[in-house]
């Protein structure tokens, strides 16, 4: 009626989700197979965990197509109401397994920290910095599990007969994506000063605190997926 186009960004989406678990899986795989020649069959705790964070960012890289066929990516006013309630349900399932998956890389990192730098502060700062996350990852699950009332309501949210209420889900989504971004920075930051006290030479300090702070090329990634939280509920 506004002469609008119609905006279709699903196959964009799928494609998103494919690609990028097909490339994290690949050096997942890597990292695995070398771990276990390398020490003899046996992993570390952080390897562990990453394997449980690899699993759960399948499980979401799955769901997305299926979200993605039922609208999410295309303007609500062209779909049809069961689309729009079969898409809010699966952006339901996947929102809590994407706090989990997140806080559980980030623990992998912390637990690697952990086996590379025996002095006492540093450990303390380590255990502290897991402890935040744990609580946030938590906090999170649940705030995101129980966001309406009653859980269904998230996606029975636009059906008039089916009565419900929800938190400010934008305000919820925006206040876990600086959360989420202040402890990926904390969690880079955090072995520098460890790292630049080695007896080492200045080109192996930059070296080693450049592979560390690959990490910040991750951070960026939880304001799109934010904002697309957003503009979703």
């Amino acid at each position: 009626m506004c002469h609008e186009p119609i905006r279709d960004e699903s196959l964009n989406q799928t494609l998103v989700a494919i690609v990028g678990c097909g490339v994290t899986l690949a050096i997942f795989l890597a990292r695995i197979v070398f771990q276990l020649f390398h020490n003899g069959w046996n992993l570390a705790g952080e390897d562990y965990s990453i394997i449980v964070a690899m699993a759960l960012t399948v499980s979401i890289s799955c769901i997305s197509p299926f979200a993605d066929l039922n609208g999410v990516g295309r303007d609500i006013w062209t779909l049809a109401p069961e689309k729009i309630e079969s898409a809010f349900y699966y952006f339901f399932v996947a929102e809590p397994i994407y706090f989990v998956a997140q806080g559980l890389v980030k623990i992998s990192i912390l637990l690697f920290m952990l086996r590379i730098f025996p002095k006492r502060n540093m450990r303390v700062l380590i255990y502290g910095v897991c402890g935040a996350i744990v609580a946030y990852t938590l906090a999170f699950f649940f705030a995101t599990l129980f966001q309406c009332q009653p859980i269904s309501f998230f996606w029975k949210q636009l059906d008039a007969a089916f009565p419900g209420k929800c938190n400010d889900i934008h305000l919820q989504a925006w206040v876990a994506a600086g959360i989420n971004i202040a402890l990926d920075i904390v969690v880079i930051v955090l072995p520098i000063k460890s790292l630049w006290n080695l007896q080492a030479s200045l080109p192996k300090k930059i070296t080693a605190i450049c592979m560390f702070s690959l990490g910040a090329l991750y951070v960026p990634s939880s304001f799109p997926t934010i904002a697309h939280v957003s503009t979703w509920t």
